[in-house]
């Protein structure tokens, strides 16, 4: 059974199989890596049960592309909140295309080549890399007649760090790039409510 990772805006899908991520995860180095015992909402874990991390999983991708002649990178740093406790913060993902391919996007291909994004400073904000877990075992619900699976948005329920994050098979991670706002923006003023009818 396999995890999707998906990367936003720099066009990688992949599916790595659990088994290839747990036999790789003592082959590379990972800061204080303890392995997760809670899931993303802090429930425990069942005794025995398989998990990775994010973190992990990202490693894993990185060595099955490079095993197949494509670039896949990433880098991150160590951060610390206010209290002190350090957490880690992605700064940039890159992903080889080694040939065009069709996007959903206004129907043209994007070319062959390497595409990366990296966390920028704007004013008064970021644009940061954020991540979001689809749980696998989660029942399908209806959404407008679509079939969606339910999203957990690390952020959102239980903030855990894409080190710490627990990954069970079937389940997909999506990494997204969102602007932040750290402050208002003073240049603008609220825009007046009005009222409007509909013909």
């Amino acid at each position: 059974m396999s995890i999707r990772l998906r990367v936003t805006g720099i066009y990688l899908d992949e599916r790595i199989e659990l088994s290839d991520i747990v036999a790789q995860r003592n082959r590379f180095w990972l800061p204080d890596r303890t392995p997760p015992t809670t899931d993303i909402r802090g429930q425990a874990l069942p005794p025995g049960d398989e998990t990775v991390t994010i973190l992990e999983l990202m490693e894993a991708a990185r060595i099955k592309l490079k095993n197949a002649g494509r670039r896949f990178n990433f880098a991150f740093d160590r951060r610390f909140d206010k209290s002190g406790k350090g957490f880690l913060s992605m700064i940039s993902i890159g992903n080889e295309l080694l040939e065009a391919i069709p996007t959903s996007l206004g129907g043209k291909n994007r070319a062959r080549g390497f595409y990366e994004l990296t966390e920028t400073p704007i004013p008064n904000g970021v644009v940061a890399w954020q991540n979001y877990i689809i749980r696998g075992d989660k029942p399908v619900s209806s959404l407008d007649g679509l079939k969606v699976s339910p999203p957990i948005n690390t952020s959102k329920d239980v903030f855990t760090t894409f080190d710490q994050a627990a990954l069970n098979e079937g389940d997909e991670v999506i990494w997204r790039m969102v602007a932040i706002r750290r402050v208002p923006d003073p240049q603008h003023e609220p825009v007046p409510q009005t009222k409007t009818s509909m013909v």
